[in-house]
């Protein structure tokens, strides 16, 4: 749909929110994807105040995340990450099973696999560390085979699994991959009989670890003189989610699609909304008050594009409070300035047009008459 500027329009801003989707593979047959849950926690990913600092270190720092504690013993399964990326810059992660670090090496290189809800996208190659680059920001899925860690080959019992960034610094180029680190991770799973580049079968997935606000643990590879600021993991409340997905569901049944929407009504909403807010967590406050480039999923961006067009459409004129402390710009507010009422604007249109042609054809066959009479 393409945004309009209409004027005299009233808070009729529609959204499609997407449906399950499904992952479609090379051969057509489609293999349903885990649809966006409600209340989907998050571990968020981000540089710390030291990344760029270090020159000269081998060293890893990153989050220890606690698993299940399952048993697996099919060495064609693999790990698979749900973890959405949104960073402007290469990221250098590596990845320890129990606290084992992938056995990549150079001849040899260890490879990690990307997919989206469309398939397979591309393979990320391990060098002698073991250290991925990871510059695809469109994966939703990073899979890393049981057989890239040397302790898993055949069987292993999933107690931790940690995602680390490595510090090395030693040249301005090694510098480039202590980048933007913004990544997500939403859940850890297990597959079983994996092949790499083909299919990714999420449907017998097993999980083995879900964000809490305990389950991981700052991680430390040892080296001295360095403290272990360089990556940060904030732990969001994924009810701000289902907050989010409320908060629009509810404006959709609020707002009249022929811009006749009462204001009282939009007052009165956005009160009781307010309310259901203070009662939130402040882990899911925080996840509804991020920057609006720092939300990847669509549920979250539609949040902030409608609560941006109702607050500075109305919160001048009906003392709206900015109850979420949301960053409001008048870009965000026009560019989304569009309504159904173009849906039912558009028909006029073509039916003012076809009269205006027929006008003018019975206007051409009178002056046609008269010169031929």
């Amino acid at each position: 749909m393409k945004a309009k500027h209409i004027i005299g329009l009233s808070c009729a801003l529609t959204f499609v929110l997407g449906a399950a989707t499904s992952l479609a593979l090379r051969d057509n047959n489609p293999i349903p994807v885990k649809a966006e849950s409600i209340e989907e926690n998050m571990l968020a990913f981000s540089p710390g105040s030291k990344l760029s600092t270090y020159v000269g270190y081998q060293r890893y720092e990153g989050y220890q995340l606690t698993l299940s504690g399952q048993e697996f013993t099919n060495n064609s399964s693999a790990f698979v990450l749900k973890f959405h990326t949104i960073s402007d810059r290469n990221c250098g992660l590596t990845f320890f099973l129990n606290g084992t670090q992938m056995s990549g090496a150079s001849a040899t290189p260890t490879s990690t696999y990307l997919y989206d809800e469309t398939g397979y996208r591309s393979t990320v190659s391990h060098g002698s560390y073991a250290v991925g680059y990871f510059g695809d920001t469109s994966s939703s899925y990073v899979v890393i085979p049981f057989t890239n860690f040397s302790n898993a080959a055949a069987s292993a019992t999933v107690n931790s699994f940690t995602i680390a960034i490595r510090l090395k610094g030693v040249t301005s180029a090694d510098k480039l991959y202590l980048g933007s680190l913004n990544a997500y991770l939403r859940d850890i799973s297990i597959v079983e009989n994996y092949t790499p580049t083909e299919s990714l079968d999420l449907t017998n997935a097993t999980s083995v670890y879900k964000p809490t606000p305990t389950n991981f643990t700052a991680y430390d590879s040892g080296n001295s003189g360095i403290t272990a600021d360089c990556m940060l993991a904030n732990y969001y409340d994924g009810a701000g989610i289902t907050f989010a997905k409320n908060f629009i569901e509810t404006f959709d049944s609020v707002c009249d699609p022929q811009g006749q929407t009462d204001h009282t009504l939009i007052s009165t909403t956005w009160s009781s909304l307010a309310t259901q807010y203070n009662s939130l967590s402040n882990e899911a406050k925080d996840y509804l008050k991020l920057a609006s480039a720092k939300f990847d999923l669509q549920s979250m961006k539609d949040f902030d594009a409608k609560y941006s067009y109702i607050f500075g459409k109305y919160g001048t004129k009906l003392g709206l409070e900015n109850f979420a402390g949301r960053t409001i710009t008048s870009v965000s507010v026009n560019q989304f300035r569009y309504s159904q009422e173009e849906t039912n604007f558009i028909p006029l249109l073509v039916v003012a047009s076809c009269v205006l042609v027929s006008l003018i054809g019975v206007v051409g066959f009178i002056q046609y008459k008269k010169k031929h009479q």
